[in-house]
């Protein structure tokens, strides 16, 4: 069956279902590691054992922007935004969802340019904010192990199948926070499992965010010191959620030139 043909659309799923042929040579590349680039990132075994029909979807998505890892911030107000940003994106899907993320580091948030006055708006309980951008729209992205909760559904990936990801070395062995972060979430998940709402998981990734983000060049060293301090084991046990640290008068202190009145 003939690929179908569609241009992509800003912000619209697309509702295109298609067939494609795999010719043996792709699925014998696939093998041996050989990707092909039309599924890469995909494991044979998802779509199927090897027949040479298989039924794909192919979803066209609007650009998003670069990935933090790969991106270069030009100031510390950028480094603000792109923050408050992630931190209320995540308050609201919490309240929303019961969502938690569970893997937001540096290549899973998109950073996209746009007008340096663009304001980003956020509703959250009724309420209306507003975030100076300062030329960055951020997007978070990959929700593949995340967890949220839809009346009495409940999406999530159990981390308990997957041990090797709390093994690898963290900050101070060599590695990266990220996988200190990993631990801290084991750590922090009732009994129920990983099905079970931990939203103080979010809080480690916006620690996360917050390290990769506020220590550069950029920001003075006492004002390096004033962003820990939101981090600081005493202060954050004090929240158990997100929108508990976005709403705390030391928080809005930090940020409230960022927030559009």
């Amino acid at each position: 069956m003939p690929e179908a043909q569609m241009k992509c659309r800003t912000n619209l799923y697309p509702n295109i279902v298609f067939g494609i042929l795999l010719p043996n040579d792709k699925l014998f590349s696939w093998k041996t590691n050989k990707k092909p680039t039309f599924l890469t990132g995909v494991s044979l075994s998802l779509v199927g054992t090897a027949r040479r029909d298989v039924l794909c979807v192919r979803l066209n998505l609007s650009y998003g922007g670069i990935d933090l890892k790969a991106y270069t911030i030009p100031n510390s107000h950028v480094c603000y935004s792109i923050f408050l940003q992630i931190a209320l994106s995540l308050a609201v899907a919490e309240r929303v969802l019961g969502f938690e993320h569970r893997d937001l580091h540096d290549e899973n948030f998109l950073l996209e340019e746009c007008a340096p006055d663009e304001k980003i708006r956020y509703k959250y309980d009724g309420a209306k904010i507003d975030v100076v951008s300062h030329g960055v729209r951020v997007s978070i992205i990959d929700y593949s192990i995340s967890r949220l909760q839809k009346e009495n559904v409940v999406v999530y990936a159990d981390l308990s199948q997957d041990p090797g990801l709390f093994e690898q070395n963290g900050e101070e062995d060599g590695g990266d926070y990220q996988y200190d972060v990993y631990r801290m979430m084991k750590a922090a998940i009732s009994d129920d499992g990983w099905a079970s709402f931990c939203p103080q998981t979010n809080l480690y990734w916006l620690d996360y965010a917050a390290k990769k983000l506020f220590n550069n060049r950029f920001i003075r060293r006492e004002k390096k010191e004033v962003i820990r301090g939101l981090f600081c084991p005493q202060y954050q046990n004090k929240f158990k959620t997100t929108r508990d640290f976005t709403v705390d008068p030391k928080f809005l202190t930090v940020f409230a030139k960022y927030i559009s009145k």
